[in-house]
């Protein structure tokens, strides 16, 4: 009796560890052990992939012949033409190094365009499902591959982990991909990690999950350096313009970073055929602007960010864990048990509201800085907006160190400031500011200095650019909360002292213990920092190191015996000698 389309062909899977690697036998006999199996169990034996392994070729040919349909995404047509396009390469056994380059990308879509009429799907519309469908499960099912394997036979370490949602569209996909390529001036050989490329689904839909930090994923995301790229599409006609935060594959992603202390999340926005890119910090082009001209590098960074979508910030407000959404039920419970583990105590719909406190201040970090650069005082509408956000970001009672940068920003308006020093968690123990040319004036320290958060011990504040004296310094010193005990300070390009901003250079330390003087011995402290200045511009104070090795060697010249020197070169040494003993060098 021939098979019907519901008896697909068994999935044969790479040899795993502890599981018998089965080869296809020489001989028939395995065949005859696979009749007696069927004739007493009704083919039962045929949906394991160890009976479809030891079939001869011949036999299994026909068995794929009459068990799958000729068209449809898993038809012998469609997938005799994906394997041949996509030929297997070999497998990677770490997930963490299935990365592929944006021309790889570009390879799937390529592809997908030509054959899509074929498919009955517009090539307007194809997004990530119909390119698993079409093309990513044809090639990897009977393998249990991954569709990286089948694009080259070499293993790349991922230099950014991606996360999207897949029924948004794959060529604005594809243009965020490399729009991100050219503002950050990177290689064409850069590792992007895409779940849907790197992952063997049928691994992933049994695999199990226990706390965050053992999933697979993580080891993924610790390759990367815990660096990011969030793309989604916000062109008008879309129904969300963030489509990936109610997403739970994404949710789960991105909770794999949270406790980074140095966020490192890219945003990349695509509407029509703009992509707009929001960094996190400075690109390497405008990093080497700031060297020959220090601010012009984030003046830059705002102008290529102004048209920057403010509806994927707004987004990110209404964040919640319990609100986003999976392809199947049953996964998305999956997924939701690992993020939200139960601390002591604590009762289910407090772990989700914990996760979702935190998660939602993750992603609002991400615009942060962005948002209140373009703050508008006379905006009632955007200024209840930032009130929101900031409340958002300090909703994460439970992080303990952050860096922030907030370069660029007019915190000189005291309504800015406040907004700015709002959005600091309460139980922070290590911060660090970037408050680079802020317009921030001597009065303004005082205020930053009070509504820093009360357990903070290490702080490190840079203020380059901004216009503040030694008085300024002082004042913030001296109102830091008592549980600080370690603060470093970035002062150039300011209007302190020499000598103060030399000794900013001598540790964590340094700048308290000053703090903590009297006037008179702060006062000598300076003094002392300047002479060593001085010394350094002095070469009379500070000799050159070949002047200094010149003296040795005239004086070992000097004490050689009679007969190893001619008299004539003894009285020139000596000459030498005293002429670098009259200029004072010791």
């Amino acid at each position: 009796m021939p098979m019907g389309r519901s008896q697909s062909m068994p999935k044969v899977g790479p040899p795993q560890p502890g599981r018998h690697n089965l080869q296809r036998p020489a001989s028939g006999g395995a065949l005859a052990k696979g009749k007696k199996v069927a004739a007493s169990n009704s083919c039962s034996a045929l949906h394991r992939s160890e009976s479809l392994a030891q079939m001869p070729a011949a036999v299994r040919l026909e068995f794929f012949r009459y068990s799958t349909p000729l068209k449809g995404p898993m038809g012998r047509i469609n997938v005799k033409q994906v394997t041949k396009n996509f030929k297997f390469y070999g497998y990677v056994p770490e997930l963490e190094l299935r990365s592929v380059m944006a021309e790889q990308v570009m390879q799937i879509k390529n592809y997908a365009v030509v054959n899509c009429y074929n498919w009955s799907i517009p090539a307007s519309t194809l997004n990530f499902y119909h390119i698993h469908e079409w093309v990513v499960r044809p090639a990897t099912r009977e393998l249990n591959s991954s569709m990286m394997e089948h694009l080259s036979p070499k293993k790349l370490v991922p230099n950014w982990f991606v996360s999207h949602y897949w029924g948004e569209n794959l060529e604005k996909f594809l243009d965020g991909l490399k729009q991100h390529l050219t503002v950050r001036n990177l290689s064409g050989r850069t590792g992007y990690w895409i779940g849907a490329f790197a992952s063997r689904h049928q691994d992933f839909a049994t695999a199990e999950l226990g706390e965050m930090s053992t999933t697979p994923l993580a080891k993924v995301a610790e390759a990367a350096h815990f660096r990011m790229l969030l793309i989604t599409d916000a062109s008008p006609e879309v129904a969300m313009p963030a489509a990936l935060f109610t997403r739970t594959w994404c949710t789960f992603e991105l909770a794999l970073c949270l406790d980074c202390t140095a966020l490192c999340v890219d945003v990349c926005a695509v509407r029509n055929k703009d992509a707009e890119v929001l960094t996190c910090g400075l690109t390497s082009q405008e990093i080497c602007s700031s060297k020959y001209c220090p601010g012009v590098g984030i003046h830059l960074k705002q102008q290529r960010e102004r048209n920057f979508p403010l509806e994927v910030a707004k987004a990110a407000l209404d964040f919640s864990i319990e609100k986003t959404h999976a392809s199947r039920e049953e996964e998305r419970q999956r997924l939701l048990g690992c993020m939200a583990l139960p601390l002591e105590g604590e009762e289910q719909v407090e772990t989700y509201q914990r996760m979702t406190r935190r998660l939602r201040s993750f992603l609002l970090l991400a615009f942060w800085p962005h948002v209140l650069c373009r703050a508008d005082l006379q905006d009632k509408a955007y200024m209840s907006m930032l009130l929101d956000m900031a409340k958002g970001i300090q909703g994460d009672y439970w992080r303990t160190s952050l860096s922030l940068m907030l370069a660029g920003c007019d915190l000189a308006k005291k309504e800015l400031l406040d907004l700015a020093m709002q959005s600091l968690m309460s139980n922070l123990e290590w911060l660090k500011l970037d408050l680079q040319f802020t317009n921030l004036e001597d009065a303004s320290l005082s205020s930053l200095a009070k509504a820093l958060p009360p357990k903070l011990k290490t702080l490190g504040v840079d203020l380059a650019g901004c216009s503040i004296s030694d008085r300024g310094v002082f004042s913030f010193l001296s109102k830091l909360p008592n549980t600080v005990t370690k603060v470093t300070m970035k002062l150039q390009h300011t209007k302190v002292t020499p000598g103060l901003l030399e000794l900013s250079k001598d540790g964590p330390c340094a700048l308290l213990k000053w703090s903590n003087l009297s006037h008179s011995e702060r006062v000598q402290a300076l003094k002392e920092k300047m002479e060593i200045i001085e010394g350094r511009k002095n070469p009379l104070a500070a000799p050159n190191p070949s002047q200094v090795n010149r003296k040795v060697a005239l004086e070992n010249l000097a004490i050689l015996p009679p007969n190893a020197i001619a008299d004539q070169v003894l009285q020139q040494v000596k000459a030498d000698l005293a002429n670098l003993m009259g200029e004072g060098h010791p």
